[in-house]
């Protein structure tokens, strides 16, 4: 599910046919490419004008959605022994979402 929300693609998407699913297709891009799979309006490239506070919001936004796509590819290893427990994929998603109130504390969920 945590793929399908970030990159805003259903698992029937027609894009994915033959051996692409959307778990490979996501996984050729982890962790260095995850801008060519992740919804566009999730994220914004800075460009050479930004800000240092820009740049840092920035690679903050994008260590997050890194974390959590690694979660969603953890838990959907092929083979049982290859995933997560439950119990590590929360405490993941725990410190992801401790470092986005501590950096943006407006934020109401």
């Amino acid at each position: 599910m945590l793929m399908e929300i970030f990159t805003r693609k259903s698992p029937t998407d027609e894009m994915f046919v033959g051996d692409l699913s959307l778990k490979t297709w996501v996984q050729s891009a982890f962790p260095n490419n995850l801008d060519q799979v992740l919804d566009p309006d999730l994220h914004q490239v800075p460009d050479e004008f930004c800000s240092d506070s820009q740049s840092m919001r920035f690679k903050l936004q994008l260590d997050c959605l890194t974390t959590l796509i690694g979660v969603a590819l953890s838990c959907t290893s092929d083979s049982p022994e290859g995933r997560i427990t439950i119990a590590e994929a929360l405490r993941k998603l725990k410190c992801v979402k401790d470092i986005v109130y501590k950096k943006n504390p407006s934020i109401k969920v």
